[in-house]
């Protein structure tokens, strides 16, 4: 009996230590757990803050090629006009001066 008790005390003892080490391990696998629910939460907010600045940009981008656009369009309009008035003056000045050579 002596002896059967132990061996109930090993096996305790051992049962013991392994429960110690599965609640050692338990408690670090929770603190990882934890660090990496902090770092996931993070690159959440990251990649929302990076979405939105994407969104962003890319709403800047499209209203500057409108402003691009329309820009060239006065400028088309501009330079047309230029050709259509300097065609005008060079006319008058033709005009002019045969008026002044027939005089």
């Amino acid at each position: 009996i002596s002896g059967a008790k132990m061996k109930c005390e090993n096996e305790m003892a051992n049962l013991s230590h392994d429960l110690d080490e599965m609640a050692s391990e338990a408690k670090l696998s929770e603190e990882k757990s934890q660090r990496a629910m902090i770092d996931a939460a993070r690159l959440a907010e990251e990649l929302r803050a990076e979405q939105e600045t994407a969104m962003i940009l890319e709403r800047d981008r499209k209203l500057l090629e409108a402003q691009v656009k329309d820009a060239q369009s006065r400028l088309d309009e501009a330079e047309q006009n230029a050709l259509k008035g300097g065609k005008k003056a060079m006319s008058k000045m033709e005009t002019r001066i045969r008026e002044l050579e027939s005089e």
